[in-house]
């Protein structure tokens, strides 16, 4: 977008000059050679130059090719003349055109300075279209050079590819790491279930233990007990035999003293009953003990292989890094090219 301002100078008389102004912004270079560099290859990295480029839009072939554009219609037939005034227009031009370089934004600005008002942004866009026309021809040129440049280094990087497959695959299997990622992700998911079953085997062992005690202290089995009980195999029938005896107890204690003999038979019933399910208790918390254990060595054997793998995943992560990026020129680069 060229834009166009007008100046005033008094040199006995006034006279009226034209600003146009324009600029040419320079994007992100291939990182091509930065990617060979780290393969190893010698290959110099690409970076704008904006003296050069400057040199560049100044240069007979920019300033001849917009003087093309602007004065074709006028000078169809090419005589000397019109070689004349291309020569003139150059002169011209370079005398009225300033370049200004913002090397932090990648920028060159241009400020052409020109008696006609008309001519002025016309003749700056074709400096821009001419540049920009002649940019591409050099960008073509250069890609044709990265492409014999790739095609020279292949073999190379084609024996650095399958000497990096092999080591990464001697890698995996000394260390047991294929993608790191995934089989993090893996190991820290089992390790999470491990502490929540952990969790609940403590929850459920405090809960039998509190029941365990309770029956033992008070000799009985009550409403409590039942709820933290009932998920034992065989707790319900002992629970209803428990009940039947109870409920015959109070029947016979309405017409017998608790040392009659059928209430101490029935009592022995009760006791042996309670300790029935003393046992079962005890066999059960023995058997979360256990589990818990079991659990513990689980994740001490997680934590253990943390521990080992942490130490190799500086060098998966250059192995793997290396792959990619030699990946990545082929796909990204040596294929676009060809």
């Amino acid at each position: 977008m060229v834009a166009v301002s007008q100046l005033v100078f008094l040199r006995g008389k006034k006279i009226t000059y034209y600003e146009a102004r324009g600029s040419v912004g320079f994007g992100n270079f291939s990182y091509l050679p930065a990617i060979m560099q780290k393969l190893g290859i010698d290959i110099k990295e690409i970076t704008p130059d904006l003296e050069f480029e400057s040199k560049v839009i100044l240069s007979d072939e920019v300033l001849g090719r917009a003087f093309d554009v602007v004065y074709r219609k006028e000078n169809s037939d090419y005589s000397e003349n019109y070689g004349e005034k291309k020569k003139r227009f150059i002169r011209e031009v370079r005398g009225n055109l300033s370049i200004s370089k913002d090397h932090k934004e990648k920028v060159i600005n241009l400020v052409l300075t020109w008696r006609k008002k008309d001519e002025a942004p016309q003749i700056l866009n074709a400096i821009l279209d001419a540049y920009n026309e002649y940019s591409q021809e050099r960008f073509k040129n250069e890609v044709s050079k990265a492409v014999d440049m790739v095609g020279v280094a292949l073999s190379h990087i084609e024996e650095i590819l399958a000497h990096s497959y092999l080591d990464f695959a001697a890698f995996s299997a000394k260390t047991g790491i294929i993608d790191a990622k995934y089989q993090v992700k893996l190991i820290f998911d089992s390790l999470q279930n491990l502490k929540d079953k952990l969790r609940s085997v403590d929850v459920r062992m405090n809960v039998l233990k509190n029941s365990l005690s309770d029956i033992e202290r008070r000799k009985k089995i009550d409403a409590d007990n039942i709820f933290a009980l009932s998920d034992i195999e065989g707790f319900q029938k002992i629970y209803e035999e428990y009940n039947s005896l109870q409920i015959k107890r109070e029947e016979l204690l309405s017409q017998y003293t608790e040392k009659h003999p059928k209430i101490v038979a029935i009592d022995n019933q009760i006791n042996s009953i309670i300790e029935r399910m003393r046992r079962i208790i005890s066999f059960e918390i023995k058997r979360l003990q256990l589990e818990r254990e079991a659990i513990l060595q689980e994740i001490d054997q997680i934590n253990q292989t943390i521990l080992n793998l942490s130490s190799y995943f500086v060098d998966y992560i250059r192995k793997r890094d290396k792959i990619d990026l030699i990946n990545s020129l082929f796909y990204n680069y040596y294929e676009g090219f060809m």
